[in-house]
């Protein structure tokens, strides 16, 4: 009987002490490297950049782009002496663009709007006839 009281503490398990096996596992602490720099140097800096400022930039580098590709043509053909042609790039009228004709339909639809005011504001807000305002 003692035999059997032994082997029966030893196959019980302390309900005080158990841990599962997956809780037993060793969490390291997390530690935190500090590194303090000399701060970079600051200078103050403002610009105005404006669409027109970018795209005059823009067509004066494309043309400079341009102008050293021709040499450098002009350069190799030299050599063989043939004529260089030069080639025109036309550009669209501003008045007949496309962005003009967007502007004038805003603009027309401004000028009616305020020519009708009242029409608008009446027909908003009252449901009048139009006969109203045709008679003189």
């Amino acid at each position: 009987m003692d035999e059997d009281k032994v082997a029966q503490k030893k196959s019980l398990r302390n309900q005080f002490n158990y841990q599962e096996r997956s809780s037993q596992t060793f969490n390291l602490p997390i530690r935190t490297k500090g590194i303090k720099t000399e701060p970079p140097m600051r200078s103050v800096f403002s610009v105005e950049a404006t669409q027109w400022m970018i795209f005059d930039a823009y067509m004066a580098g494309w043309e400079k782009m341009a102008r050293e590709e021709m040499e450098e043509a002009a350069k190799g053909k030299q050599k063989e002496k043939k004529p260089v042609q030069v080639v025109q790039v036309t550009q669209e009228d501003p008045v007949y663009s496309a962005s003009m004709k967007r502007c004038l339909k805003i603009m027309e639809r401004l000028i009616v709007q305020n020519a009708n005011e009242e029409r608008f504001i009446d027909y908003k807000y009252e449901e009048l006839t139009m006969d109203e305002y045709n008679s003189p």
